[in-house]
């Protein structure tokens, strides 16, 4: 099942690159910004919870409160041109507003699980998902016909590329799933399955490429225009994707539940943690770009108290970096292992720092336990001097499950957590 909030007590990060996201006001207290969308250039829509609506006239610009018909948590807006657009959210909540989001009044029906998206065809046809359902509507949703039900089932993102052909993403008994229909959502199949957690969001880049965010740093790719899909593990993870935007098939963005912004130039073979996780009391659940250099992320933030939390970038977010021999390692460090999960091997680096105060030969010992504290493997075991390293772990002799590994060197102490799974 799909995280809830979560905030993360940390330790001050000091880092050598600056992203080029900035906060917006408002800062909406005690409220979580769940989902952004522009019905154009200069219209924008954030939505959260107790009914939360905040609107943009401006270009993203500024962001005014407007009136909501509800108390209820909102998860998801989407315009289908510059003046209808939809909201849902608890209870069954469906809001409707025809003036380009500046309005907006409750539809009238008798659903009553909890919704977590909405997409629209055209301006009759439209679909909505959330717990355990999938409707359709063909009046621009004064009504609802169910198309599917599943218990223990969470749906939290919905796609069509056509009238016949549409994708719902999300969480079935506990794992992630990606469903197909391609008779305009009469029935659906599951097409994708993973046990590496549930499925958030679903964007296609063109008809042919796809991606969808997951839990623990999946990313599910199609090029073949959604037919079949195979697995993207994002390093250094891992990470909790809330959602998934590309401005094309190459370039693309991912928000993590734990603060992480991370993007790709060339279609998810490599990505750069624009924003990396942990650097500040965040969660960013939904992000959205206008063009290839301006977007936002929503989610929310702790300043100490729950705020609604807005970032924009009008580069990208491209991260300028120091040039390389100016760079001095000066903090002992111990990196998530990539990949994670793995089978059977993964590689962990770590790094032994060179500065004055510190003897430049530590001892070191990397100690591999299993869940319940058993040591299982010793990677290193011996002096090391000053630099960054990369070990690898084989676990082809051990059982799937949670691990952990301990890095020791002089006065510094980390243990992370890995998964293995076969």
């Amino acid at each position: 099942m799909k995280k809830e909030f979560i905030f993360l007590v940390v330790i001050a990060v000091t880092t050598l690159a600056q992203a080029q996201w900035f906060e917006q006001e408002p800062k909406v207290r005690t409220v979580i910004l769940e989902s952004i969308t522009f019905s154009n250039q200069s219209n924008g829509t954030i939505v959260g919870s107790k009914g939360t609506i905040l609107h943009s006239s401006d270009a993203g610009e500024s962001w005014d409160s407007l009136y909501s018909p509800t108390n209820a948590d909102l998860e998801k807006v989407f315009f289908i041109d510059d003046f209808n657009g939809w909201i849902v959210g608890d209870s069954g909540k469906v809001l409707y507003s025809s003036d380009g989001g500046l309005n907006w009044s409750i539809l009238p029906n008798v659903i009553n699980e909890k919704l977590f998206s909405v997409h629209f065809i055209n301006s009759s046809t439209g679909f909505i998902v959330g717990n355990n359902v999938i409707y359709k509507t063909t009046n621009s949703g004064n009504s609802w016909q169910e198309k599917k039900r599943e218990i223990n089932s969470w749906y939290y993102d919905v796609y069509f590329s056509n009238q016949l052909n549409g994708w719902v993403v999300g969480d079935s008994a506990a794992t992630g799933v990606i469903l197909k229909t391609s008779d305009g959502g009469e029935t659906w199949t599951t097409i994708y399955q993973t046990y590496f957690g549930y499925l958030s969001g679903i964007c296609f880049a063109s008809p042919s490429v796809a991606y969808v965010s997951g839990e623990n740093s999946i990313v599910p790719k199609s090029t073949d225009g959604g037919s079949t899909w195979f697995d993207i593990v994002v390093p250094h993870g891992p990470f909790d994707w809330q959602d998934v935007f590309f401005i094309d098939e190459y370039k693309g963005w991912l928000v993590d539940i734990f603060g992480t912004v991370a993007n790709t130039t060339d279609g998810g073979s490599t990505w750069d943690e624009q924003i990396p996780g942990g650097i500040t009391q965040s969660e960013y659940l939904s992000i959205y770009f206008v063009d290839s250099l301006i977007g936002w992320a929503v989610g929310a933030g702790f300043d100490p108290e729950l705020y609604g939390k807005i970032i924009k970038t009008t580069n990208g977010g491209v991260t300028a970096v120091e040039d390389d021999k100016n760079l001095i390692v000066d903090e002992f460090k111990l990196s998530q292992n990539y990949p994670n999960p793995f089978n059977p091997t993964t590689k962990i680096r770590f790094t032994i720092p060179s500065v004055e105060t510190t003897r430049r030969i530590v001892f070191t010992t990397l100690t591999v336990y299993d869940i319940l504290g058993n040591e299982v493997a010793t990677l290193v075991n011996e002096e090391k001097s000053a630099g960054n390293y990369e070990v690898e772990f084989n676990a082809s002799l051990l059982p799937s499950g949670v691990y952990f590994y301990q890095l020791k060197a002089g006065p510094y102490i980390e243990t992370k957590k890995m998964i293995l799974m076969k």
